[in-house]
């Protein structure tokens, strides 16, 4: 059993980046460890295949920082050093691509994992 606990770990811990991780703080983590790597593959590629592969890594970080920052334009776009503006073009340009409002939270929530499944 605890060789699962720590085999899920190690596996969420990829999809977040994160360096130390405890099974109690998984959260959603204990759903995605549960998926099969091809079906999180497919269904990536089914939410993100229309946005370029040179913007891939932008709208992931967009998508990232958007969720931390509980949707907040003005700390998004300090972080990125970007005006305002440019953010909320780029948020129409993720809806654009995917179907997918990230300012609506279900929306988000489909975005947001298909995002942390890639590299």
């Amino acid at each position: 059993m605890f060789f699962y606990f720590t085999q899920n770990i190690l596996y969420y811990g990829g999809y977040t980046n994160n360096k130390i991780t405890f099974y109690e703080d998984l959260d959603i983590g204990k759903i995605i460890t549960s998926i099969e790597s091809k079906e999180i593959y497919v269904y990536s590629f089914m939410i993100l295949k229309n946005i370029p592969n040179k913007d891939l890594r932008f709208y992931k970080s967009l998508i990232n920082l958007y969720g931390k920052y509980n949707g907040s334009i003005n700390k998004i776009s300090e972080n990125l050093y970007m005006h305002k503006n440019t953010i909320q073009y780029r948020l129409n340009k993720i809806k654009e691509f995917t179907g997918y409002d990230p300012r609506n939270i279900k929306d988000y929530m489909v975005l947001w994992f298909a995002f942390i499944s890639i590299d």
